[in-house]
């Protein structure tokens, strides 16, 4: 019986029979058990999959099914957050500079109270340099404009 068939038979999602299928055949009967857990990657593990992902040009659901990761949108977010971080170069020495992130969102590193909080200080004060930096800038702006206009009325007036 095909996938298809035994999606519409059971009324699921074709996708997660496919997922089902292909757990069993790379983990036989251990695939089938139900292991809700949420866990928590240590960054050295999320690089090390990236890394072997790209190594052997895997999939995700290649990926996910070769570390027992429950679903390949794991690996996709990991892959998505260091994208978004190191651009979408993602080689050897770019993946592993990513340790050095102090970025993080719900799947990667988890920063403590204090660096959270050190962290929105720094930013609040970038964001009062750049407001103050823009007041300036749009001041020296006006200001130029209005001396460019006093200029070519003096102009203005010589040739006539």
């Amino acid at each position: 019986m095909s996938a298809s068939e035994l999606s519409r038979r059971l009324k699921i999602h074709k996708g997660v029979v496919c997922r089902i299928y292909n757990k069993y055949k790379c983990l036989g009967d251990e695939g089938l058990k139900y292991t809700y857990t949420r866990k928590k990657y240590t960054i050295e593990f999320k690089i090390k999959v990236l890394k072997y992902k790209l190594e052997n040009n895997l999939t995700y659901e290649q990926a996910s099914l070769h570390f027992n990761i429950p679903s390949s949108k794991v690996i996709y977010d990991w892959n998505k957050f260091c994208s978004k971080f190191i651009g979408d170069n993602m080689s050897d020495k770019n993946i592993l500079n990513i340790k050095k992130s102090k970025h993080s969102n719900s799947t990667d590193i988890k920063l403590t109270k204090s660096e959270y909080s050190e962290e929105v200080r720094q930013l609040k004060e970038r964001i009062s340099e750049l407001e103050k930096e823009l007041y300036y800038k749009s001041a020296e702006t006006a200001y130029l404009k209005k001396l460019e206009a006093l200029m070519q009325e003096k102009q203005e007036k010589r040739q006539k």
